[in-house]
């Protein structure tokens, strides 16, 4: 008597609770392979917390500036360009 066996490799990667028993059907015996995957998990932790507490203060400060004085005189003109009218000056 002379037996010959073909072994086959069937991919199912499949997450499962818990083991499968070894189990035949008709002429093929099923043996299951598994594997234990570490599952990792990124979560957030607050840590601290850093607050920033504003005060408000006022305070009188007497600073010499430099005043400067623009002045704008406005001119209508006519259709040829020539001046009609000037704004007033200071």
């Amino acid at each position: 008597m002379h037996d010959d066996v073909q072994v086959r490799h069937v991919p199912i990667n499949r997450v499962i609770t818990e083991t499968p028993r070894i189990r035949q059907e008709g002429d093929t015996i099923i043996v299951p392979v598994v594997e234990e995957e570490l599952v990792i998990t990124k979560r957030l932790v607050l840590k601290e917390e850093v607050h920033l507490v504003r005060h408000h203060s006022k305070q009188r400060v007497s600073q010499d500036v430099t005043l400067e004085r623009e002045r704008a005189v406005v001119e209508r003109l006519d259709a040829d360009g020539r001046i009609i009218s000037r704004g007033p000056r200071e």
